[in-house]
């Protein structure tokens, strides 16, 4: 029985047709998982998400340095807006706290502020600051992630901020009352010695800056890890 010579090219046409959409969507998806990340917000195998992206349960306002969790949840001086934690300098407002406390930890934080002033992140001992980088005196110009005040300042290694306006992000280490510091993957503290003798809660500075806060990740150290044994 003869066949249609048209019907025969008509099939082989079909059936490749049909290979080649196969082996697009496949190699799509390939180079798509290749490539994936997780979203905002979304803590990285091993840590925690202190902030959720959406409100700011797990938080509370305090004006005190090393504050007790009050008995309101009330906030007055920050909001979440697009994922992130903002600061609107209310006239009431207050340092942010987490109710969780750490002692031995990896901190990842991403941040970014408007320039105008100065503000930080709080851990008990530490005060890690964030400067506007364009000024040209110190400690501004050595660039942010320094520690604390006066003659006890750690300076950073190096300047590693990005542009006014643009994201960083933080990744600090304490480790057994030792802190270690890289801003943008640039290591700019180098275990400085700051004395941890409890636990103590990560602390978003009220400075009357306009701040930015997302990717609130924090890995607790096991007691190997912490002791370095």
């Amino acid at each position: 029985m003869s066949r249609n010579p048209m019907k025969i090219i008509e099939a082989s046409l079909s059936v490749k047709s049909f290979m080649l959409v196969m082996t697009l969507t496949v190699s799509f998806s390939v180079t798509v998982l290749l490539h994936a990340e997780p979203g905002d917000n979304v803590p990285r195998k091993g840590y925690e998400a202190l902030f959720n992206g959406k409100d700011l349960s797990g938080w509370f306002e305090s004006r005190k340095s090393n504050p007790k969790e009050p008995p309101s949840d009330e906030i007055a001086g920050w909001k979440v807006e697009d994922g992130a934690i903002v600061f609107q300098d209310a006239e009431d407002a207050e340092h942010l706290w987490s109710k969780k406390k750490f002692r031995n930890f990896v901190l990842l934080m991403d941040w970014k502020f408007n320039g105008r002033g100065t503000t930080g992140i709080f851990c008990g001992p530490i005060h890690l600051k964030i400067w506007d980088t364009r000024k040209n005196k110190p400690p501004a110009s050595e660039g942010s992630g320094s520690l604390g005040y006066g003659k006890d300042r750690v300076v950073p290694l190096k300047k590693a901020d990005n542009t006014i306006g643009q994201w960083n992000q933080f990744k600090m280490m304490v480790q057994n009352n030792e802190v270690t510091v890289w801003l943008n993957d640039e290591l700019i503290i180098d275990k400085a010695p700051k004395k941890f003798n409890r636990e103590y809660p990560i602390g978003l500075q009220d400075h009357g800056t306009v701040v930015w806060f997302k990717n609130i990740f924090v890995r607790e150290l096991s007691w190997r890890e912490s002791t370095g044994e």
